[in-house]
């Protein structure tokens, strides 16, 4: 069974160890266990996200990571599980930036859009050329909108 599990109602070590050697590579760790989230099938731990509140209804989607050994289909399915989360918490938009063509296509098949040039929510740094910010709009549902 798919679950999806808060980072902070783990601990740091299991952050670490899920990402192994990558580890060291991640930024903003604080961040990544305060809204990270592991996808986890069946008890085991076989994807992370994390979703960082950034300006107005806004949060950005950091450090989409999976395992090897994660079902490609399974992966296709993942904006389901970030889009749910993102609704949960009530954000309007997800955006995330997005560092080369092959992720470019991953969120344009997840439904998003290239944002204006000048858009930037947070500072990041000295982006390469081909860093680019992608927006999706989040439908966040009411009370209305649920069954009887």
């Amino acid at each position: 069974m798919l679950t999806v599990v808060q980072a902070r109602d783990t601990n740091l070590a299991t952050l670490e160890s899920f990402f192994g050697e990558q580890w060291p590579n991640q930024k903003g760790k604080q961040d990544l266990f305060q809204y990270g989230r592991f996808i986890e099938w069946d008890n085991d731990k076989k994807g992370f996200f994390a979703l960082v509140p950034c300006g107005n209804s806004e949060a950005q989607l950091r450090t989409l990571y999976f395992k090897e050994e994660m079902n490609p289909a399974m992966i296709m399915l993942a904006i389901d599980w970030v889009k749910k989360e993102a609704e949960r918490e009530r954000f309007k938009r997800i955006v995330v930036l997005s560092h080369n063509s092959s992720t470019d296509t991953l969120f344009k098949s997840w439904g998003f859009e290239k944002l204006d040039d000048s858009y930037s929510p947070i500072n990041v740094g000295k982006r390469n050329d081909e860093a680019k910010w992608w927006g999706l709009h989040i439908h966040l549902s009411t009370p209305v909108d649920k069954p009887c």
